[in-house]
């Protein structure tokens, strides 16, 4: 699946020349999630994470957006925090460099 991220801002993922930090895809997928999260409720629904897919103009992204909203909701609960999401969408612009995954933050789900 290729993930497009440089709609985000005008200072966004695509005006990085260099190679990102893993703070700075933090930092961009902290700015995508406040994007996506319009009514300022703290976390993304389905429907939500639905219109960032569709979006992204992937056929297997949208057909599979239920799936992967599963997989990116660490504990279950039906909704993305901003950390589930940006830890996720950080991971997958990080792979999306061919470099291997950041370390998780500090705090994160590993030690639940």
């Amino acid at each position: 699946m290729a993930i497009q991220f440089s709609s985000v801002s005008s200072g966004g993922y695509a005006a990085m020349r260099s190679t990102p930090t893993a703070e700075q895809l933090q930092q961009k997928s902290q700015q995508l999630f406040s994007q996506l999260d319009k009514s300022n409720k703290g976390y993304l629904e389905q429907s939500d994470f639905d219109s960032l897919l569709s979006g992204l103009n992937d056929s297997a992204a949208s057909e599979n957006s239920t799936d992967l909203f599963a997989s990116m909701d660490s504990d279950g609960d039906g909704k993305l925090t901003s950390t589930e999401f940006s830890d996720q969408a950080s991971q997958l612009m990080y792979n999306a460099q061919g470099k291997m995954p950041p370390p998780p933050p500090s705090g994160g789900p590993q030690g639940q």
